[in-house]
């Protein structure tokens, strides 16, 4: 069974109110806030699906990077994809603040619970901070946005 997720994830109240450009902002435990880029944003925006795990990109392309410039204004976010297949895969991650890329870019098996530490979250009694907020929930960044989100435009 495969796993994808590709998003933005940030504490509650550092992403901007409104969100910009239609997307959708999905609650999640530890007062943690998650931006899924499902299809329909992606194709929208001019988004790739998974440059980093999916395409072997090793940097976010334009419209990626100006997105995450307009998400971090506030603050402290990341951008994480990850992709599963058959028990085997690879997470990647970058930071952003204030509208800057602070990291390079992680494409590692661990680069979301890397991103989601940093972020605040504690592994509380969860095997890690992955778990801990509920990022496997839905196997598809898609079922994200059917039940969960708020759309704020």
């Amino acid at each position: 069974m495969s796993y994808t997720l590709q998003a933005f994830i940030a504490k509650t109240g550092v992403f901007p109110s409104p969100i910009p450009d239609g997307l959708h902002q999905v609650q999640l435990p530890q007062d943690m806030a998650l931006i899924p880029l499902d299809t329909n944003q992606r194709l929208k925006l001019d988004i790739e699906f998974c440059p980093l795990t999916d395409g072997g990109a090793t940097e976010l392309t334009a419209p990626l990077r100006a997105l995450a410039s307009k998400l971090s204004q506030n603050g402290h976010i990341a951008y994480i994809e990850a992709e599963i297949f058959g028990g085997t895969g690879i997470q990647a991650s970058q930071q952003f603040s204030h509208g800057k890329a602070i990291t390079t870019i992680a494409i590692e098996i661990n680069a979301i619970n890397v991103a989601l530490k940093s972020l605040g979250v504690s592994q509380a009694h969860a095997s890690d901070e992955f778990d801990a907020i509920g990022l496997g929930i839905h196997r598809d960044t898609d079922q994200w946005i059917k039940g969960h989100s708020q759309k704020n435009t």
